[in-house]
Formats: structure tokens, sequence, C-alpha cells
């Protein structure tokens, strides 16, 4: 769980046949192409008043149950993973320009050519946003090597990122 406890199924309205409380029925969500369901029960009363439960239906896009945000300003880093090379793609809503940096582990440091100033900046809702740099398409450099992904946002939010 998160430290923040995010709040992912809310109650309805006072008075809605969900109004009191929702508990989830099933351990994983059923994907559905892009979307995830995941039905829940709900009532109108409390746990020990004996009341009828309902059925509902929550839906969210797959892949984006949690994601990263950038409140104002800000940024992130990866933890260290071992690169398989090629394109890397953000999943992220970025209503403004996201840039990203690769660092290398230990005492390598800020990698040169790949900086945040030399990142072409990418923005919009996208699950496949390319990530390049004005001096390399591609992570083909980083194959096998292992790094971490420096990312930097302003009022954004990045759910992953791949390789292709």
């Amino acid at each position: 769980r998160l430290p923040t406890r995010p709040q992912i199924l809310a109650q309805g309205k006072a008075g809605d046949w969900d109004g009191t409380m929702v508990r989830c029925t099933q351990g994983e969500p059923i994907v559905m192409g892009n979307t995830c369901w995941v039905f829940y029960m709900g009532a109108n009363a409390p746990h020990e008043v004996d009341c009828p439960y309902h059925v509902g239906l929550a839906t969210f896009p797959y892949g984006r149950l949690v994601g990263q945000w950038f409140e104002n300003d800000g940024w992130f880093q990866s933890a260290p993973f071992l690169c398989p090379g090629g394109t890397l793609t953000l999943d992220a809503k970025a209503t403004q320009p996201i840039s990203v940096e690769v660092w290398g582990c230990g005492y390598t440091g800020l990698q040169a050519g790949y900086s945040r100033k030399e990142c072409v900046p990418v923005e919009g809702d996208s699950r496949k946003h390319a990530i390049r740099w004005t001096t390399a398409a591609d992570m083909g450099k980083f194959r096998g090597k292992f790094i971490t992904l420096r990312i930097y946002g302003h009022n954004s939010v990045a759910y992953g990122a791949s390789f292709d």
C-alpha cells in the first residue's frame, strides 16, 4: 500500500446503494482489452446492520492504476536496472513536457549525451511516448549495463516505462 493511502474505490454518495461501504469481491482485475474490470459489493448501511448488498463494476485503464505524479516541477529516479537497449518508451499523461536523463550506477553519474537538456521532451496522453535525445535515438549503448532513469515533469503523471 502506498504511504499516502490513496482511496482507489470510494463509497457512493449518502443514500446511494453503495453510500456507506464498498468491498472488492475479487483478487485480481479482469483484463478486457485495455481496460481492467473490478466487481465490488456495496451497501447503504454499516457492517453491523443486516441489509441487502448490491454488485457494482469499477473500471480503470490497464497499467494505469498507480502512477508517479509530478505536482508542480518535480522529478523521480528509478531503481537501478539492467538495460535491454532499444527505444525507451514512457507511459504518461503529460500536460506539459516530460524529459528523461540516464544515470549510471555507483559513481558514474549522469551519462554524457543523455541529459535533460539533450532529451527531446514529450507531452500528451500516450502509453508509448518514444524517448529520444538529440545525441541518440535509442539506448543501444547501455545494453547489458545497469542504469537508472531520472524523469522530470510538471503537473503530469508517469505510469511506467518499457523498451521496444
